[in-house]
């Protein structure tokens, strides 16, 4: 059982790795901030920051080159920042609860708003895993699709799992247990009707 399992008693709850998804976070944002760093440098060395400048003093700012690249860069260290403590307060809050017969997942579908799903496992038709990118395979972080049947949502996304193939192996397992016992328990009704009916 994977360490980020937290067993109940009649329940298996799964949370994100947050040390993981920190790194994975704190990456991104480097690299997205390194990427735009030396465009904006690029930028300022071909000299295509000049209509910048020329838009900021038609609103009557007069600002050089080297100072919008400056604000440049805060401004989209600051964007990024913000998406890093966005995606650190959706790991956080994020959790799937696993029974015998349903899944329930919660996670956040906004700073403020909270999305709850109860996933019966009679409406899922299929399981897949993917990883997003080389950095996501990196910190083996993965997302698991529930193809969803019988319902009007049509999938189920679990984002920041951690070993997402190993679980969705896993879960694949438990819905055809599930879906045995429940053929075994139909095969049995339809004996003792059938017994009954003799009689």
């Amino acid at each position: 059982m994977p360490d980020a399992w937290i067993k109940k008693q009649s329940s298996i709850v799964l949370k994100p790795d947050l040390s993981n998804i920190l790194k994975l976070a704190a990456l991104k944002l480097l690299l997205g901030l390194l990427v735009f760093a030396i465009i904006a440098v690029l930028s300022y060395m071909f000299g295509f920051l000049n209509s910048i400048t020329f838009i900021t003093e038609s609103f009557g700012l007069k600002l050089t080159e080297a100072q919008v690249l400056l604000y440049l860069i805060i401004g989209v260290f600051i964007a990024g920042l913000v998406v890093f403590i966005v995606a650190m307060f959706q790991a956080e809050t994020c959790s799937y609860e696993f029974f015998n017969n349903k899944l329930i997942v919660k996670r956040p579908l906004a700073l403020v708003l909270n999305y709850t799903a109860e996933v019966s496992f009679d409406n899922v038709a299929a399981v897949n895993y993917s990883s997003d990118s080389f950095l996501d395979k990196l910190f083996n972080i993965g997302r698991i699709e529930l193809r969803l049947s019988g319902t009007e949502q049509k999938t189920e996304v679990l984002p920041y799992v951690q070993n997402a193939p190993e679980i969705a192996k896993w879960l694949k397992g438990l819905i055809d247990n599930y879906n045995l016992q429940k053929q075994s328990i139909l095969a049995q009704q339809e004996r003792i009707e059938s017994i009954v009916d003799e009689y």
